[in-house]
């Protein structure tokens, strides 16, 4: 096979200089080849240790500080010359100005507070170190700056929009009162809506009254709410439900029905008003319940009350606070005394 090439340069002219033509590759030619590589050689040669013996290049050691110097120079006063800034003067008060207003009288009309006591209000002078007023309520209301002129009637027409009254006194003192309702219900409605109430141009002040401690047979009738209610020989447990079934139409104004605490059998019932705990007493006397007879006495201490307590003193008697005084000896804790009957009016 016969090669002829023609020598071009790289714009497609022929090349004066000569040489192979350019490759290309669709006519099929190409560059004569030729194997310059020859057998591999190993050109590395020997290691060598090229680092060479250690050599100390720190050198001795140098003071690089140099000798002290003072680079403070000398004082300078930077303050500069004083100067006033305060500027002038100014009254920032302004004009006056007179925020009282007008006068005005907070007086009032003038009042005559002399009244019969000279300007005192008797019923609200209390002593120093006296008790504080009695607040548990009572059937007695004791009135107290009543006009002297006063009578029975006029405090039964004026108490009696309460409730009816059982009974009015007046003791020696002037100026006092008592009033007495049959339910206790009135006489707290009365405290209620009657106090600081004017009679005559008087304010009337009202208290619970509290009771003597030696009252007579028409004071604890008066106050007398409570019965001790007794089945003998009961044959079952008397229940309370049972004793208010027995009681039939006075149920309706019983307060409280409580059992002994030593005594299934024995009950206390307390009455809102005393007119019902008598006719009680009276008519159901002798009746039989849960196969027993049925005893009924006043009970005339508070035994009946929930949580009373007695303390036997070293004579041998009982003493305690009963509902018409501070404190009584001689009244046994079951049963309690009857009261004779020649008490009930």
């Amino acid at each position: 096979v016969l090669y002829i090439y023609t020598p071009t340069n790289m714009y497609g002219q022929p090349d004066p200089r000569g040489g192979p033509p350019p490759y290309d590759p669709m006519q099929g030619n190409g560059p004569p080849q030729y194997d310059m590589r020859g057998p591999p050689q190993d050109m590395r040669g020997p290691p060598q240790d090229m680092r060479g013996p250690p050599q100390d290049m720190r050198g001795p050691p140098q003071d690089m500080r140099g000798p002290p110097q003072d680079m403070r120079g000398p004082p300078q006063d930077m303050r500069g010359p004083p100067q006033d800034m305060r500027g002038p003067p100014q009254d920032m008060r302004g004009p006056p100005q007179d925020m009282r207003g007008p006068p005005q009288d907070m007086r009032g009309p003038p009042q005559d507070m002399r009244g019969p006591h000279h300007g005192r209000r008797p019923y609200l002078d209390r002593p120093p170190g006296a008790p504080p007023e009695p607040t548990t309520p009572t059937r007695t209301l004791f009135v107290r700056n009543l006009p002297l002129e006063v009578t029975r009637d006029d405090m039964r027409s004026l108490f009696e929009k309460c409730g009816p009254v059982n009974q009015v006194q007046f003791p020696a003192k002037k100026g006092i009162g008592f009033v007495t309702y049959f339910d206790i219900r009135d006489a707290e409605r009365a405290r209620k809506t009657l106090n600081e109430s004017k009679m005559r141009g008087r304010p009337l002040n009202l208290l619970y009254s509290v009771p003597k401690d030696n009252p007579t047979a028409a004071e604890l009738a008066a106050h007398q709410d409570t019965l001790f209610f007794v089945v003998k020989n009961n044959t079952k447990p008397v229940e309370e439900e049972e004793v208010a079934e027995y009681l039939g139409k006075f149920k309706e104004h019983v307060k409280s029905i409580r059992t002994s605490r030593t005594n299934q059998s024995q009950k206390f019932i307390q009455f809102w008003d005393v007119r019902p705990c008598r006719d009680v007493f009276e008519r159901l006397q002798g009746g039989e319940l849960c196969g027993g007879v049925v005893n009924i006495e006043f009970a005339k201490s508070n035994s009946s009350q929930p949580g009373g307590r007695r303390r036997r003193e070293d004579d041998g008697g009982r003493r305690g606070r009963d509902d018409f005084g501070r404190g009584r000896g001689g009244v046994p804790d079951s049963p309690p005394e009857r009261l004779a009957a020649d008490v009930m009016p």
